[in-house]
């Protein structure tokens, strides 16, 4: 049985994760986990990664401060999750961009791709905190986006830290 694309893109992450970890000059990849779940290396201080995967596309980010990455294949936005999800701020936004859906994935994955470079994840109030650009998160954090495929892809480093995208 072939597997299910969930677990194919689960496993493809990982492919990536250790290519890419291994391309830092990590040897150990041994993991252990934040209190949240959020995996680490255990014995290479210094290195920082995360992963995500949605649609056909897996990506992983590696750097040498705290990371996070989200990807999402872009497709009808639900309003129901931009009502519980986004400040009345990033709604008023994104109600006024031609593209609501495209506008709504932009501020999922930075959302996203900040919950998850805190090793908080989805403990965070997603709606406690805005992503716009003058918000205290955008003056804190480094947002760096790019679309592939009908994907869009959020890094969230530190400030002065923009990522830099590389296909394989």
């Amino acid at each position: 049985d072939a597997l299910p694309i969930y677990q194919r893109l689960s496993l493809g992450a990982g492919v990536l994760a250790t290519y890419a970890l291994r391309q830092t000059g990590a040897k150990d990849l041994t993991l252990e986990y934040g209190d949240y779940g959020k995996p680490y290396l255990a014995r290479a201080c210094g290195i920082h990664f995360n992963l995500s995967h949605s649609g056909t596309l897996a990506v992983c980010a590696v750097s040498d401060h705290p990371v996070g990455i989200d990807v999402e294949q872009l497709r009808e936005f639900p309003d129901l999750v931009a009502d519980r999800c986004f400040t009345a701020e990033e709604c008023l936004w994104m109600g006024k961009q031609t593209d609501r859906s495209r506008a709504a994935f932009r501020l999922w994955t930075r959302k996203e791709s900040y919950m998850k470079l805190s090793g908080e994840g989805l403990h965070m109030n997603i709606e406690s905190f805005s992503v716009m650009p003058d918000s205290d998160v955008s003056q804190e954090y480094c947002f760096t986006e790019t679309e592939i495929n009908a994907h869009l892809i959020s890094v969230c480093t530190a400030q002065q830290q923009s990522a830099k995208f590389t296909e394989f």
